[in-house]
């Protein structure tokens, strides 16, 4: 096969990703942002809330450990299963009210498609365009299914109940695991292995930062309940929703090309720790929906500079070890979230919203000298 070839398939290859993810957030959009509303109009108190999310973390983390030590050959195919696994998360929606059951199949499709979703970006892009084509998978096309999933989900629990968006949910699943089928998966004989912390691997840096900024994930629980507490309706919360998205995406991808260009992710992933810092600062004091909107284009700079931090993490190991980087970033987010867990139980349980943002401001301010001493310490740029 001549090259010209070889870079014709992995630009489709990148293609059938791109519609598969897409179909893939937009399912899960339509019912994202209302889940907790959900939850609590079940009957399920926000402390069992909380241990369907420590479920939901501890799975998420320890899984892919497992699936790619199990299938190494066929790690990369486990975004399909993980893609059908979350039509039994929404049928389980449908079913149960057990927060057992619900953190169980919440955790598994997660688990088993976010790494292998992450490896196929990995092997498929090359370092000088793959801020920028990450980017596009994993900002604008989110941003474009955020700003019509929660239009459409609040219209149809609006209108019917809540059980259409899980129903819509599953057929649209079931699209976006044919499609996952045509992209381009190699077989590899690599099995998870840890590497070994020295001071001249930056590794210990990364595992520090994915435990600082799986800290401060404001969107599982605190965010959803802050709009449902700014809004009338399901319709009038899917609004915001979809217009805090839209605000949020712009110039997304074209920061990301700018940082492959110019080689500043490090500057960027500092931008990116203030502007996020600040952003959680404006939610804590947010009285009316019309506040948020501005306060959204400043989380829209965080997440577009924050972008070229996830290159950064394939340029500074080879591929052979994609897989298991991929795998252990995974086990030590799953330690950050479960402070994250703590947090929430310290602050949401008892709606101190405001002071719950505040925290992950200070938070996130934190992780500015991370970023900081990859530079100075290993001249990553």
């Amino acid at each position: 096969m001549t090259s010209q070839n070889i870079v014709g398939e992995n630009l489709r290859s990148i293609g059938y990703l791109a519609t598969t993810f897409f179909m893939y957030d937009l399912a899960l959009s339509l019912s994202g942002i209302f889940l907790p509303v959900y939850y609590l109009d079940s009957g399920l108190p926000l402390n069992q809330i909380l241990l369907l999310l420590l479920i939901t973390f501890l799975v998420i983390g320890i899984v892919p450990t497992f699936l790619l030590t199990l299938f190494p050959q066929h790690f990369e195919r486990t975004m399909t299963f993980g893609i059908l696994s979350a039509t039994l998360f929404f049928l389980a929606l449908l079913v149960s009210r057990n927060p057992i059951i619900l953190g169980l199949t919440y955790g598994l499709f997660n688990a088993a498609f976010w790494p292998s979703f992450n490896l196929l970006t990995f092997r498929s892009t090359e370092s000088m365009t793959r801020a920028t084509t990450i980017s596009f998978l994993t900002v604008l096309l989110p941003a474009a299914a955020g700003i019509v999933g929660p239009l459409i989900g609040g219209y149809l629990i609006e209108n019917f109940d809540f059980s259409s968006v899980f129903y819509l949910g599953g057929i649209l699943m079931i699209m976006a695991a044919m499609t996952s089928l045509k992209v381009k998966v190699q077989k590899t004989d690599v099995r998870f292995e840890f590497p070994q912390f020295s001071k001249s691997s930056p590794l210990i840096l990364f595992v520090v930062v994915f435990v600082a900024g799986s800290l401060t994930e404001y969107y599982w629980l605190g965010y959803p309940l802050l709009l449902y507490r700014l809004t009338s309706s399901m319709f009038d919360l899917g609004v915001l929703a979809s217009l805090t998205s839209l605000l949020s995406s712009a110039s997304a991808v074209l920061i990301g090309r700018i940082s492959d260009l110019k080689g500043r992710r490090i500057e960027f992933g500092v931008i990116s720790a203030a502007a996020a810092s600040l952003y959680f600062v404006g939610l804590a004091f947010i009285k009316a929906p019309i506040q948020l909107l501005p306060v959204s284009v400043i989380g829209g700079i965080a997440i577009a500079f924050a972008t070229p931090s996830i290159a950064l993490l394939a340029d500074s190991f080879e591929r052979k070890d994609y897989a298991s980087i991929l795998v252990i970033r995974e086990l030590f987010i799953m330690v950050g979230r479960f402070g994250n867990v703590f947090i929430m139980f310290l602050f949401i349980v008892s709606y101190q919203f405001q002071n719950y943002f505040l925290a992950l401001a200070v938070l996130t301010a934190f992780t500015i000298p991370l970023y900081l001493s990859f530079r100075f310490s290993y001249g990553l740029r």
